[in-house]
């Protein structure tokens, strides 16, 4: 990623001071607040380790957690042709490259019939093309997608994805 998204003192016209969460394929690396909400939903079974970005082999999400300027930062990475989604409610912002949303990896994949949760406006596509499609919470960007929403609770999840395995069955 061409935007420098660093935690430095001094800084440079066009470079953004900021905190990062980046997935890798099993680890991640995290320069973010300590008491952040997103640090509870990552590896929540404690089988990853937080390292430096350079030890991933690769960047699978990319999510700015805290930035100088999140609005500018957000225009940067649009200008540099990246998927951006903004998520105000959260103040975060995820990077992607080009226009890859998660419908597009699945149209790839040659997967076109499916079922899927989500529980923000990243996941939009993926829902508003699915057979079933499930928000998880209550995000009003994806009320017009949705067939069903669930509470954001493992149980509430769980439950939906029991129904949806039993009228599998049935058929």
């Amino acid at each position: 990623m061409a935007i420098a998204v660093e935690r430095v003192s001094g800084r440079r016209r066009g470079d953004h001071i900021a905190g990062y969460l980046a997935d890798g394929p099993w680890d991640y690396a995290y320069t973010g607040p300590v008491d952040h909400p997103i640090r509870g939903r990552v590896d929540q079974g404690g089988l990853a380790s937080r390292v430096e970005l350079a030890e991933l082999p690769e960047v699978v999400k990319f999510l700015v957690v805290e930035a100088s300027d999140m609005a500018a930062l957000a225009e940067a990475g649009r200008g540099l042709g990246l998927m951006v989604n903004h998520h105000l409610d959260e103040a975060i912002i995820d990077f992607a490259p080009g226009s890859t949303t998660k419908w597009e990896a699945l149209t790839s994949m040659g997967i076109g019939a499916y079922a899927a949760f989500g529980n923000d406006i990243n996941d939009f596509d993926l829902l508003r093309n699915a057979e079933r499609a499930v928000r998880v919470g209550a995000h009003p960007g994806l009320d017009g997608v949705a067939h069903v929403s669930v509470a954001a609770e493992p149980e509430a999840v769980a439950a939906e994805i029991a129904l949806l395995a039993r009228a599998a069955e049935e058929r």
